[in-house]
């Protein structure tokens, strides 16, 4: 068990939540699945066999006090650290993901990055 989780927190976990003011269809669902599991692994060890990924449409967001039409908010949580060129490279490749999907612009996209000490997974703590 203890090489398994040595595995485990090699590969960095990360969970990527999108919430978005445009309406997803099974479609757009799949397209921003299969793009933020391809825009994860420009992380070292980080696979999209080990990413989960939430997505929430028809999410009310304001900027400035005014309704978002087109907007979105985007949460990257992960075991341990990543360099400061990766966490922009995965912000460049969702916002570029965002704009081709969604049609979103960069204005109205904000991207927050979370690398956490401790994670359960598998009914561990590690």
């Amino acid at each position: 068990m203890i090489v398994q989780a040595a595995r485990i927190k090699e590969k960095k976990m990360p969970f990527i939540e999108v919430k978005t003011t445009v309406e997803l269809t099974e479609d757009k669902k799949n397209e921003l699945k299969t793009g933020l599991g391809k825009v994860i692994t420009r992380i070292p060890n980080k696979t999209e066999a080990v990413t989960m990924i939430g997505l929430v449409g028809n999410y009310d967001l304001y900027l400035g006090g005014k309704h978002l039409d087109k907007g979105a908010y985007v949460e990257v949580k992960m075991y341990k650290s990543a360099t400061t060129k990766e966490k922009a490279d995965v912000n460049q490749g969702i916002f570029d993901l965002l704009k081709d999907c969604l049609d979103i612009d960069a204005d109205n996209i904000y991207i927050t990055f979370h690398e956490k000490s401790e994670w359960g997974v598998k009914g561990k703590l590690i």
